[in-house]
C-alpha cells in the first residue's frame, strides 16, 4: 500500500519514444499487508485523499489506495477536490 496517493505524488515520465506515462513517487509511507491477513492501524497520509476507515482508525487494507485514486480522478474531472471546506480530523480520533 502506498498510504499517500495524491496528485503531488504522481509525476509524468517521458519515454524514449516521447510518450508521457504517469509514475507514482514518494513511497516513504508505503507498507505491505501482514501475512496473517489482519488489517493495518497506521494513521498516515493526506486527509483530503485518505479513505474514511484510515482516518477513523478502523483498520484498513489495500482498498485505501483505491479510494485515493477515486478522489484524484474526481478532482481531475470536476476541477474541485472531493472534500471542500473545513475537515475536522478530531471528530474521527
Amino acid at each position: 500500500m502506498h498510504h499517500d496517493l495524491k496528485p503531488t505524488n504522481i509525476m509524468l515520465q517521458e519515454s524514449s519514444a516521447g510518450e508521457l506515462k504517469p509514475v507514482i513517487i514518494d513511497f516513504g509511507l508505503a507498507n505491505t499487508m501482514p501475512a496473517d491477513g489482519s488489517k493495518l492501524k497506521l494513521r498516515c497520509g493526506s486527509a483530503g485523499y485518505a479513505a474514511p476507515e484510515l482516518l477513523a482508525n478502523l483498520g484498513h487494507d489495500t482498498q485505501i489506495d483505491v479510494y485515493s485514486v477515486g478522489s484524484i480522478v474526481y478532482q481531475m474531472l470536476s476541477g474541485c477536490p472531493l472534500f471542500n471546506g473545513r475537515y475536522k480530523l478530531q471528530m474521527l480520533a
